[in-house]
């Protein structure tokens, strides 16, 4: 399933010295294996597997007192959109209270996944569907229009701007 493993690497946040990140990494330097991601207190924050450099199959996250935060599925070599988030199914989300709002991949999420934003929307089979929208922080960034899972249109609002377009560019 996985090349060879060449390295384990162990970092480490500078200021509490606590674990960061231990990752595998395969001959060609690239992330390849399970890996476990933690907050600044130690606690598990992310596990899942790489597979050539990207995440592969099922990633769950935890909330910092351990509470389930979300269950995500990645597919094998898909890259990363312009936002630097590859593409993945939403399968299961809580939210801080631990109100489970995506049940088995339906559901509606008003979430913080796979970047800063806080994202809100319909999931339907694990994939977005009708309108989302995105902020960061209190700003509306962008507002997408999906239809199981292919986007259809995005507005994405910087500096009073409006910019429409129908396709995320992929690096």
């Amino acid at each position: 399933m996985f090349n060879a493993f060449v390295d384990t690497v162990r970092s480490y946040y500078s200021d509490t010295h606590t674990i960061k990140a231990v990752h595998y990494y395969d001959a060609n330097g690239q992330k390849d294996g399970p890996y476990t991601e933690y907050d600044r207190n130690g606690h598990v924050a992310e596990k899942g597997v790489y597979r050539n450099h990207f995440k592969f199959g099922l990633v769950n996250g935890w909330y910092p007192n351990g509470n389930n935060h979300y269950q995500l599925e990645f597919s094998e070599n898909v890259p990363e959109n312009e936002f630097g988030v590859h593409a993945f199914k939403v399968i299961n989300y809580w939210d801080s209270l631990g109100n489970h709002s995506v049940v088995n991949g339906d559901g509606w999420c008003k979430c913080i996944l796979q970047s800063d934003f806080l994202e809100s929307g319909v999931v339907r089979s694990g994939l977005r569907d009708s309108v989302w929208t995105g902020y960061l922080g209190y700003v509306l960034k962008f507002t997408e229009e999906f239809e199981l899972g292919e986007l259809k249109r995005r507005i994405s609002y910087s500096g009073g701007e409006e910019v429409a377009y129908s396709s995320i560019r992929i690096p």
